[in-house]
């Protein structure tokens, strides 16, 4: 139980038969409670109160009905028309001064205290405002010593508030793939050079599937015997096409039996818009020693395009057919569709033929075949495009 700062108990009469009346007054270290008196329409009525301290507006001895009292005027919280403030008293109690000195004693305590607490809200305040400031700051000086400062061209990934990420081409046209978190204050700078990009192209397409629901509603009969499939009732859509959707979803893994012929079968359909369109940007990675895929939002397409344009993939793939043909010295099987067939298999065609060559080389430069297995070799490869 709750232990009171100060406690006031004791008796008093009121009335013309004297009625006896016990009035108690404890003080704790926020508010004051207990039973004291209204003076209404001329008459004492008991009162059982609950003040807190700090709504504790004036005290003092006052005289009542002929009687001396202790009077202690409050804001009524609970009172919604007229005055907001109420008066309590307490009739003929003995040493009232010091029952005034320890309340305000108490009350001072408590008002320190807030004073304190609202200062130290202020100071709160006040350096959650600078931080907040210096975040933004923060924010600002990344975004401009990357972006703003050297006017590069960016691709915005996302943004929420004090954290940002982008794709941007600095001047060297490297990719830099940057991360602002204005709250951490942390960034992140990845980098793919220039020369290290290989392509990119588009990937993925956007479909249509078919979503269709069930609702059976029954008044007084039932339904049983019935497992609703949706996967029956798409695999029945991607069959039948659009017009046979509700044929779909008629197909069940058991039979439905019917009860009273009030029940009724509803069946809808939508059409649910599936993107999984992306851009593949393909770049070595001198760590791994390998050429890496990195999946890319659809929409930044464009913005490669427009600052990266000779890095399509059928720009790259057509330079490195071109490549290839005059390393082996036929300049003439560019124009020969027989020998484009390799060529036109795709990276990984091109690739192992780079690798053949390389061999090739590397067995002639080191003596390991004489010029005639050289020529014939070469004149092999070239047959085979």
């Amino acid at each position: 139980m709750r232990q009171s700062v100060a406690s006031f108990i004791y008796e008093y009469k009121i009335g013309l038969l004297g009625k006896r009346c016990n009035a108690l007054l404890l003080v704790y270290d926020k508010y004051i409670e207990g039973t004291a008196a209204e003076y209404y329409s001329g008459k004492f009525q008991e009162y059982q109160f609950r003040i807190p301290l700090k709504d504790i507006c004036h005290m003092e001895p006052k005289r009542v009905d002929g009687q001396m009292c202790l009077a202690i005027e409050y804001r009524d919280t609970q009172k919604l028309l007229g005055k907001s403030n109420s008066t309590i008293v307490f009739p003929k109690m003995p040493d009232i001064e010091h029952a005034i000195r320890v309340i305000q004693e108490q009350k001072g305590k408590v008002e320190r205290a807030d004073e304190e607490k609202r200062k130290q809200k202020e100071e709160r305040d006040i350096q959650e405002r600078q931080e907040a400031e210096e975040r933004e700051q923060y924010c600002k000086a990344c975004y401009d010593f990357h972006i703003a400062d050297k006017n590069n061209p960016y691709f915005e990934l996302f943004q929420n508030g004090l954290q940002f990420s982008c794709i941007y081409i600095d001047e060297g046209k490297n990719l830099n793939f940057l991360k602002i978190d204005g709250i951490r204050r942390e960034e992140s700078n990845a980098c793919v050079p220039y020369d290290k990009i290989h392509y990119y192209e588009k990937a993925g397409n956007v479909y249509y599937m078919p979503d269709i629901s069930g609702e059976y509603t029954s008044f007084g009969g039932s339904i049983s015997g019935a497992t609703f499939s949706k996967e029956a009732a798409l695999l029945g859509g991607l069959l039948f096409g659009t017009m046979g959707m509700a044929a779909g979803a008629l197909l069940t893994h058991e039979p439905m039996k019917f009860k009273m012929p009030t029940t009724n079968f509803h069946i809808s359909s939508e059409q649910c818009r599936i993107d999984e369109r992306s851009v593949i940007l393909n770049y070595y990675s001198d760590i791994r020693k390998q050429y890496i895929d990195i999946e890319l939002p659809a929409e930044i397409y464009n913005f490669l395009q427009t600052y990266l344009p000779e890095k399509k993939s059928d720009i790259v793939v057509e330079l490195e057919r071109q490549n290839i043909v005059r390393q082996l010295g036929d300049e003439d099987a560019l124009a020969a569709p027989e020998k484009r067939a390799l060529l036109d298999s795709g990276n990984n065609g091109v690739e192992a033929f780079e690798t053949r060559i390389r061999k090739l080389k590397i067995m002639y430069e080191n003596g390991i075949i004489s010029d005639r297995e050289f020529e014939a070799e070469k004149r092999k490869m070239l047959s085979e495009i």
